[in-house]
């Protein structure tokens, strides 16, 4: 039976998949990244050998749950593990350089509170992070990695309030066989961090794919 890994997004912590999932997978990992001022993980590759080293290693069977940077990692982890990974499912985590649309990272809806909370969570992560990791991540093109997976994937992404499904996933700049190999579904009335504002939709998304059930 595979496992399940939780991968938060750049600055993340673990709690965002945690406090939503673990009452309905009490054995799934739930990643968090270290601090690396030094920038000993300054590479997008050199992430997904540190989470495949803390994480993975005995793990024969996985299924990958990203969520942004997360997502990226979790191809990466995918490539390197071959067989051993069931599906990757990305979480808001962007393939190419989306547009504009994505730029935003909570609904103004949302509570103040959580609001509150999740902007602390990524001041607290980008003091601990390294900056060239960061840049590594500004512009991409997993279009390719992506196309060659071995597993199932598919995506989701919050829906900015706009419940037009063709233009969210226009915005994502993805070309015709990278939207042909990976089913989308959206999120309504969320950005960057759907599990927070719509956590409904975001169960209900995963029991679709069949992470949870």
């Amino acid at each position: 039976m595979s496992r399940n890994v939780w991968l938060p997004g750049f600055a993340c912590e673990s709690w965002i998949w945690r406090e939503l999932v673990l009452a309905h997978d009490p054995d799934g990992i739930f990643v968090d990244w270290p601090e690396d001022r030094a920038g000993g993980i300054a590479t997008r590759g050199a992430l997904a050998s540190w989470a495949i080293r803390e994480y993975l290693s005995g793990e024969p069977d996985l299924v990958l749950i990203g969520h942004s940077m997360g997502g990226v990692a979790s191809v990466d982890i995918a490539q390197v593990l071959g067989a051993r990974v069931k599906q990757v499912v990305l979480v808001e985590s962007f393939l190419t350089s989306p547009g504009p649309f994505f730029q935003n990272l909570l609904m103004e809806s949302t509570p103040t509170a959580l609001r509150r909370r999740a902007v602390d969570m990524l001041q607290r992560g980008k003091q601990k992070a390294s900056p060239a990791l960061r840049e590594s991540l500004q512009k991409l093109d997993y279009t390719e990695k992506a196309l060659h997976l071995h597993c199932r994937c598919s995506a989701v992404y919050g829906d900015r309030g706009f419940p037009d499904r063709a233009a969210v996933v226009a915005a994502l700049n993805w070309p015709p066989e990278l939207l042909d190999r990976i089913p989308i579904q959206t999120v309504p009335n969320s950005c960057h961090f759907p599990m927070l504002e719509n956590p409904q939709a975001v169960l209900q998304f995963l029991r679709d794919v069949a992470v949870i059930v």
